[in-house]
């Protein structure tokens, strides 16, 4: 006798009798016999499949998985799984043994299959003692006369996928049922609140921990590429969230009316615009709320420069690029804080986004669940038997605590782990997972496309991106390797997925006779065709774009410099387009960024004269002040190279013209040109000296006053390279901050509300300005 189930069925259950005996089936969905097999080596409930024929259909077959199999028909498949899934408890049975709290599900099996009398062990699910890998008890058994169905998750029983014991078990009592038969045998009726401590957590938790200190190199080849989680130790030793971040040190810092994404009280669900002011009163009187909010508003970006990313993640994003993918989506930072007994549902984290999150404060419990589990709806509450509206508490002590007491195709298992404070943990994307706070929490976490992830965040920004977005990755983000892996997914072209007008002028960049490709470039940028010069300026760009290996010998970078098309494009910068002038300022700072050989090749085709001639021309243009940054954009990747190239700008007394442009009306001129003034003080003493003769030091206090904090910071630091310079050769430049009032804004500043900016100027105003 079989006990069976349609795969992949719903609707009505039918019984049929056929040769072999009794079924008991259900209309199934379309599945082939295959399809079936698979289904059901991955169904914890399914022991095999049979085809048979369908009485009342001439001509076609019935599609059946066993819940139990004593023998094997020539129709029949057996899936090769040791036990089988069955929801309910044992009852009439000889029993083999039971033990106590000492022994997991995957080590229950293996000591059944060891005993050659064992048949089935089954436990309850309940444990009251909360320890997390270990039933309370299983009790193990040599035969099965009946078996009682469970509806109410109390008691689960696995039962021997073996012929040679089958003889042991009345097949009748495991007949197929919607009760004792269930595909996804994780959920659980939430009634339950009591919540494992801090300890029980931290006995279970086996994650791997790491020194933040690993290289970006190392990390991305020994985890991101493997698709393992980890825990980072001290990645925010240095961050000022360290000391910022608690409820007594945020509370005042926010405007009152500002508005969070958070929820207040025992309402669990996320709002958009709950006033800081009411988050404000749950913490004074310890009542829940939780904040989980990107810090995109304006009240969020304050917290921007108390953390940086994580070492060993820096520069791994490959959507770090893409501000605006997908739409409205945001920055994908998000700033978290909860009081005790706060957290999430089970979820995945979206758009193929590995995930970092860094604590600061208390303690999160992580449920990760094994990469089978891709749907975060078999980990729900069963609404069958769970209170109404249960809690994420009900959750997490009804059914997170089982997940390692629960059992997974192919002997994959969840991890229980207990993240403190100041540690920071790394989620692969794919993984399901969720976080409870066991006290009051503040963290930081952010989500990124990792180069370990590749397929996926192709795939993603193809088919859930604009036609922009995939462009700017492939031409400007990915190397060589990434490019051709991107070609030969099942994505490309990404056209196909997209709605976008296909662009015929796309540039391949791997092009194998590229001196060709530039020789022929150079001939349109020395005819007379306007349209045809600016279109080969945007296919330079492209090819430069395409070759961003990372090395310094970057192949189609060398042939530019080789074809001395560099010239060519220097000399664009006396065309009298300002749209010529922007597209070749534009690629010849994509070449003096790339390395210093090939800056120094474009200064010594002519560049220096030609900028110092753009930058003579007085215009308050809106389209000469975007020449002029373009410009200051050249000339502080310059300023950031060798020494005598730094030497370059003041010799060719571009200086005194930088400036006096510090000074311009446009901010986004003075900016650029006080970048150019602060590279320049980085370098030689001699640079420096120069550079004040030429009124730098006055122009950056000019620029003190700026509402930036990140800007006035950096100007700050040039500030005190200055006076330091100063010092140590006897020049009196601390008198000369004096004379142009620069004391005041130093003692303006030790006060503001930036620690970075109040304790930079304190700095100065202490070792320079100290009787």
């Amino acid at each position: 006798m079989y006990s069976g189930l349609v795969i992949m069925a719903k609707g009505k259950t039918i019984n049929y009798k056929f040769p072999y005996g009794p079924y008991t089936a259900r209309p199934e969905q379309e599945v082939s016999l295959r399809e079936a097999q698979e289904l059901c080596d991955l169904d914890l409930s399914c022991a095999g499949i049979t085809s048979l024929p369908d009485p009342k259909k001439n001509g076609t077959n019935r599609i059946l998985a066993h819940s139990f199999l004593p023998i094997v028909m020539e129709e029949t498949y057996k899936s090769p799984k040791h036990f089988t899934f069955h929801a309910g408890k044992v009852k009439d049975s000889n029993i083999l043994e039971v033990r106590y709290g000492d022994m997991s599900v995957g080590e229950a099996k293996d000591h059944c299959r060891n005993h050659h009398d064992c048949v089935a062990f089954f436990h309850p699910v309940y444990n009251p003692t909360l320890e997390l890998n270990y039933p309370n008890n299983i009790t193990f058994v040599s035969s099965i006369e009946s078996f009682e169905p469970d509806s109410q998750d109390e008691w689960r029983t696995f039962v021997a996928n073996d012929l040679s014991r089958a003889n042991s078990v009345n097949a009748s009592s495991l007949s197929y049922s919607e009760i004792v038969s269930v595909e996804h045998p994780f959920k659980s009726c939430c009634k339950k609140t009591e919540i494992p401590t801090i300890e029980q957590i931290q006995a279970v938790d086996t994650l791997e921990r790491i020194s933040c200190d690993i290289s970006r190199k190392d990390f991305l080849e020994n985890y991101e590429k493997s698709r393992k989680p980890v825990m980072l130790v001290g990645c925010n030793k240095d961050w000022k969230a360290q000391e910022l971040w608690s409820y007594e040190k945020l509370i005042p810092r926010f405007d009152n009316s500002s508005a969070w994404r958070a929820t207040i009280g025992d309402n669990e669900k996320l709002k958009e615009d709950v006033p800081w002011s009411d988050v404000v009163s749950s913490m004074v009187r310890n009542s829940p709320f939780y904040i989980f909010d990107q810090l995109d508003h304006e009240e969020g970006k304050k917290l921007e420069e108390d953390y940086e990313w994580p070492g060993p993640i820096q520069g791994g994003d490959l959507y770090g690029s893409l501000n605006d993918f997908p739409e409205d989506y945001g920055s994908k930072r998000w700033f978290c804080v909860g009081t005790t007994g706060t957290g999430t549902d089970p979820h995945m984290d979206p758009l193929g986004t590995d995930a970092w999150n860094t604590v600061i404060k208390g303690h999160k419990w992580w449920i990760i669940y094994p990469e089978r589990i891709t749907d975060e709806e078999d980990l729900e509450c069963d609404d069958k038997c769970s209170v109404p509206n249960p809690s994420a508490r009900h959750w997490y002590a009804s059914v997170g605590i089982n997940a390692a007491r629960s059992e997974y195709d192919n002997g994959d298992r969840p991890f229980h782990i207990l993240q403190k404070a100041g540690e920071t943990i790394y989620l692969p994307y794919g993984r399901v997972h969720s976080v409870f706070n066991m006290d009051d929490t503040i963290a930081i976490t952010a989500n990124y496309g990792s180069e370990g992830n590749f397929d996926e965040v192709w795939k993603t920004v193809v088919t859930d991106g604009e036609k922009r977005h995939w462009r700017k990755l492939y031409y400007q983000v990915f190397n060589r390797e990434q490019r051709r892996r991107a070609r030969e997914s099942e994505y490309w072209h990404p056209d196909e997925y997209v709605d976008d007008e296909e662009d015929e002028n796309e540039v391949d960049g791997d092009e194998d006779d590229i001196y060709l490709v530039l020789h022929n470039l150079k001939k349109t940028l020395s005819g007379d065709d306007v349209f045809a010069k600016r279109e080969a300026l945007m296919t330079i760009s492209k090819l430069l774009n395409s070759d961003d290996d990372g090395d310094d010998d970057n192949a189609i970078f060398q042939a530019v410099i080789n074809t001395r098309l560099a010239e060519s494009i220097i000399d664009g910068l006396d065309d009298p387009s300002y749209v010529m002038v922007l597209r070749s300022l534009r690629i010849i700072g994509q070449i003096v960024s790339g390395n210093n050989e090939h800056a120094q090749a474009m200064i010594d085709a002519g560049l220096m004269h030609k900028i110092q001639a753009l930058l003579s021309q007085d215009s308050n243009e809106p389209s000469h002040q975007l020449v002029q940054k373009g410009a200051f954009y050249v000339l502080s990747n310059i300023a950031g190279g060798t020494d005598e190239q730094t030497n370059e700008i003041l010799k060719e007394d571009i200086m005194k013209r930088v400036v006096e442009l510090a000074y311009s009306s446009n901010y986004g001129v003075r900016k650029e040109a006080i970048r150019v003034i602060a590279n320049v003080v980085s370098s030689l003493k001699e640079h420096v000296i120069s550079a004040v003769e030429s009124g730098a030091l006055e122009a950056l206090y000019n620029f003190v006053s700026d509402g930036n904090a990140n800007v006035v910071f950096f100007v700050l630091q040039s500030i005190e390279t200055i006076l330091k310079v100063g010092t140590e050769t006897g020049r009196s430049y601390a008198q000369k901050v004096v004379n142009i009032d620069g004391l005041e804004a130093l003692e303006r500043l030790a006060g503001s509300q930036n620690a970075a900016v109040q304790q930079k100027a304190k700095d100065i105003l202490k070792s320079f300005f100290t009787e």
